[in-house]
């Protein structure tokens, strides 16, 4: 039976008649606020932007013309992709903007793109959503603003413009008006079900041109079955949108359908927790088996709600690596961090063993830099983390960004609302910017704890072994492995 990439077409909006190029701009083509020059390129690898396609998959639902442009992975300049913007003749541009780097790259990537197009500019994502008047007032060059999630107002919005109506009556939006007053229409709800939603359209991407350092087969991509995490995580922005889930068999037609359409053969779920719902997940794995997909995949994961018989289920189904959600090797510093359970490090060290015995490679996740850690709480994470069975750590320091409890609570603590006094500055020179970040600790402090940290997991002599026998060897992504290699020493002796 051949499966219906589209299961939901609006009956009541028709946007054919206009043309969308969903960016990615390359972010990657200096050092962001969250991690030095070089880190995801050669670290994180190229993997496509999980927000441009399912902004993508919204407008295809009104039967938009889109088209989706990832200047990341070409590492073009905003004057290259302008040239291949060009081509499309868009109505539209849509971009997501991130605290990390809006004054120093996005910004200036919108201008040029206004000067030389002139089509409208929407963008969304996290700034819209927390800075929405500060966005639109420093940035004269954008038309339209979707706060929080677009599959609720993204295609209104267009209609109510293309049809010559003011979109006030659409909730989530910013705008000017005709007067030039900014409109900042109230909250839009969130989405309530998945079982509807397009699947990602994959078509769109160059998919055969995405690998990571971890990649182990071609036609790689990302997926996504959840909407947010249901858990109140104080250092984390996936806490506020209503949680949602797509049902085993509505994810695993997505899967069938990109795999049996385009050969994709592995998939990076870029859900928060993807074992929240245990149930589901044995369903997940139970639903790829009977149909007899020869699929892989790597998910994000708690350690507490992993089990032996949800592993031996999830590799037998393909799944090939989880990356979980350590956080810290001290017990006091976890249960600050409001995650919603009683940490165990003995069960997470369980955990892993149990992974690795089911043959599945298992990665770790830190945070460094949060107001309740201390020097003893940095040697304890370094200690723990040797002790695991462990094949990645990805371990950076804390990002105190808008949206986040941890940042309301430094908000309230210094008198100040530093994200909107940077957007309203301008400021372009990421020094002086990273000067002035909101910060509990120094970060030369933090990157020598981060440095012990990557020596303890990657310079055991099991690791090195691994590395040279396995890792660098790989064929799918043998030069990715080396760059990632390279920096990852840099780091780890700076």
């Amino acid at each position: 039976m051949k499966i219906n990439p589209i299961p939901y077409r609006d009956p009541e909006i028709d946007l054919s008649d206009i043309t969308v190029v969903v960016l990615f701009y390359n972010y990657r083509e200096q050092a962001t606020l969250m991690v030095p020059q070089g880190y995801l390129a050669n670290v994180l690898g190229d993997t496509p932007s999980m927000s441009v396609l399912a902004v993508a998959a919204v407008l295809l639902k009104y039967g938009c013309n889109v088209k989706i442009v990832d200047a990341a992975l070409h590492d073009w300049d905003v004057h290259r992709t302008v040239q291949e913007l060009k081509k499309y003749s868009p109505d539209y541009v849509g971009i997501t903007i991130t605290s990390a780097d809006f004054n120093h790259i996005s910004k200036p990537w919108i201008r040029v793109i206004k000067k030389e197009l002139g089509c409208k500019i929407v963008v969304g994502g996290e700034l819209a959503t927390f800075y929405p008047r500060e966005v639109l007032e420093t940035t004269p060059e954008i038309d339209y603003l979707i706060r929080g999630q677009s599959d609720q107002n993204l295609g209104p919005l267009l209609a109510r413009v293309r049809d010559g109506k003011p979109p006030d009556q659409i909730p989530g939006v910013g705008f000017r008006n005709e007067d030039g007053d900014i409109v900042l229409t109230p909250e839009a709800p969130g989405i309530t079900e998945l079982e509807s939603f397009p699947f990602l359209p994959y078509n769109l991407l160059e998919y055969e041109k995405y690998t990571t350092p971890a990649t182990a087969y071609k036609n790689f991509t990302g997926a996504l079955s959840v909407r947010s995490c249901p858990y109140s995580c104080n250092y984390c922005i996936e806490r506020h949108p209503r949680y949602v889930e797509m049902s085993p068999k509505r994810l695993v037609d997505e899967l069938e359908w990109a795999h049996v359409e385009f050969n994709m053969n592995e998939y990076n779920f870029w859900d928060p927790t993807f074992n929240i719902n245990r149930h589901r997940v044995a369903e997940i794995c139970d639903e790829i088996g009977r149909r007899g997909l020869k699929i892989h995949f790597s998910i994000h994961a708690r350690p507490y709600l992993m089990s032996e018989e949800l592993l031996k289920k999830l590799k037998k189904a393909g799944c090939l690596r989880i990356q979980y959600g350590v956080e810290c090797g001290d017990e006091t510093v976890l249960a600050s961090m409001n995650r919603g359970i009683k940490e165990n490090l003995d069960h997470v060290r369980e955990v892993f063993k149990m992974t690795q015995n089911v043959g599945i490679s298992a990665a770790g996740y830190l945070v460094n830099g949060l107001p309740y850690q201390t020097h003893e709480s940095f040697i304890k994470t370094a200690h723990f983390m040797r002790t695991l069975p462990i094949d990645y750590v990805i371990s950076l320091p804390a990002y105190i960004g808008p949206g986040t409890g941890i940042y309301n609570r430094w908000k309230e603590e210094n008198g100040h609302d530093f994200w909107a006094e940077h957007i309203r500055s301008g400021e372009k020179d990421i020094a002086v910017t990273s000067n002035k970040l909101p910060r509990y600790w120094d970060p030369a402090k933090i990157w020598k704890y981060n440095s012990h940290i990557l020596r303890a997991v990657y310079f055991r002599p099991r690791q090195i072994l691994k590395v040279i026998t396995k890792d660098l060897f790989s064929p799918c992504s043998y030069l990715y492995k080396w760059r990632a290699a390279k920096l990852i020493t840099k780091l780890a002796f700076a």
